[in-house]
């Protein structure tokens, strides 16, 4: 796993990093959509964001 993460990323700036920022970001958009524009009242929404799109994208990761 870790050999397909550094090929993966081999040719990246950002590289491994890149694992970690990319649901961060996502969580972001996500929030700040859901959150402000449609004025969702979950506490805690973006704990709840992330929670689920760790595992999402760690599967797509794995399965691409």
């Amino acid at each position: 796993m870790v050999r397909q993460l550094k090929v993966r990323y081999r040719a990246s700036i950002l590289g491994f990093v890149w694992t970690f920022l990319n649901p961060l970001l996502l969580m972001c958009v996500y929030a700040l959509v859901f959150r402000f524009y449609m004025r969702l009242a979950v506490p805690n929404y973006a704990l709840m964001l992330l929670a689920g799109l760790l595992p999402w994208t760690w599967w797509c990761w794995q399965t691409w």
